[in-house]
């Protein structure tokens, strides 16, 4: 039984949970591999996953299902729309998070957020420790935010900084994330 925005659902089945969770676990799986191998997590991926939450809840609330859903894929777009500005972050991880945000409730949705978030800050921050570049990284990015800010207009992070380098693959951080949060929530 989910509950999602104080309502109870049985998703798919009866025993719907363990059934999209293993969804959840191959969609997020299928979503590492794709960005590690080609740098991008396929729309097809993505729109498998919203289309689930979108039956599962459809099944299990009816036509409410349909407005919890849309509502629902709303909250990684509003948390991220300013990382995606500052080409921080890419639509297809947003997009991955929006079908796990269809897929499973908010709390899922938000603690997998924090966790991800927490292990791509300490993979990258070891990263550049053991790049050497963490200085000059921290230096680039206050330079980078004092500009923005005078200019009131954000530049892409990494067009300004000419370091191709930068580019960090999220999605083995979000399956990282929503597997902690199984442990915890």
């Amino acid at each position: 039984m989910y509950k999602v925005m104080g309502t109870s659902y049985n998703a798919i089945t009866a025993k719907g949970e363990g059934i999209i969770t293993i969804l959840v676990i191959i969609m997020l799986g299928l979503a590492v591999c794709f960005d590690l191998w080609k740098s991008k997590i396929p729309n097809w991926l993505t729109g498998m996953g919203v289309m689930t939450g979108y039956a599962a809840h459809i099944r299990g609330e009816g036509e409410k299902g349909i407005i919890l859903v849309t509502v629902m894929m709303l909250i990684p777009v509003i948390l991220f729309y300013l990382l995606f500005l500052m080409h921080a972050m890419g639509a297809g991880d947003i997009k991955l998070f929006m079908a796990l945000s269809c897929m499973t409730d908010y709390s899922i949705v938000l603690h997998t957020i924090i966790f991800s978030l927490c292990l791509a800050a300490v993979y990258g921050l070891f990263r550049l420790i053991r790049q050497g570049t963490l200085i000059q990284r921290i230096l680039y990015f206050r330079t980078y935010m004092q500009s923005s800010l005078v200019r009131k207009q954000w530049v892409p992070y990494r067009e300004q900084s000419g370091m191709d380098d930068s580019c960090m693959h999220l999605a083995p951080a979000v399956l990282g994330g929503y597997l902690l949060t199984l442990g915890v929530v």
